[in-house]
């Protein structure tokens, strides 16, 4: 029997798809307001098909769930950069890759009046769909790939915030003392 090789070459944070591979490059991690949490997922792909591959994320599919259970959803009017989106009747085409070909895209999501998060982990799932341009120049969908990205860990925190769960309460205390405020 022949065993395929894997596109991802054991890489923790890549999701082969068949016709593409999808990785998490950096995970970023903020709060908005100072309330909401915001997660930011960026990723890079690449065709590994030998035909040209245009993709686009379905409509109000990115989310994220922690490690505590708490779901993320999709940030109005911020969910996706650098990829275009479907909906039930539109379709924007705008991320073409050529064979071997790698961009990148961003997904935000975020958690409403969730204060300073505590998750150590999340696991980030966004569907993504195969799109085809007709000769009549219309744009259909050929195919849905669900993507699952388990137990990842924030790369990096905006804005001089820390997940609550990383630093032990010595840890907290030093951080006080550096910013010039006593605990």
């Amino acid at each position: 029997t022949t065993t395929e090789a894997d596109p991802c070459a054991g890489a923790a944070r890549c999701f082969s798809a068949g016709p593409f591979i999808a990785e998490v490059q950096q995970i970023s991690s903020s709060l908005s307001g100072g309330r909401h949490h915001v997660l930011r997922f960026h990723m890079r792909f690449r065709n590994v098909s030998a035909q040209p591959l245009i993709l686009a994320v379905t409509y109000n599919s990115p989310i994220a769930i922690d490690n505590n259970g708490n779901r993320y959803g999709v940030t109005p009017g911020q969910a996706v950069s650098g990829m275009g989106v479907t909906t039930g009747r539109n379709a924007d085409p705008q991320f073409t890759l050529a064979p071997g070909e790698s961009r990148n895209a961003a997904f935000q999501v975020y958690r409403r009046n969730s204060g300073n998060p505590t998750a150590l982990s999340y696991t980030f799932d966004v569907s993504l769909e195969q799109l085809e341009i007709l000769p009549s120049r219309q744009i259909r969908s050929v195919r849905q790939f669900s993507l699952n990205f388990p137990d990842l860990t924030v790369s990096r925190m905006q804005g001089g915030a820390q997940p609550a769960g990383n630093l032990s309460e010595a840890g907290k205390k030093l951080i006080g003392i550096i910013r010039g405020k006593k605990k």
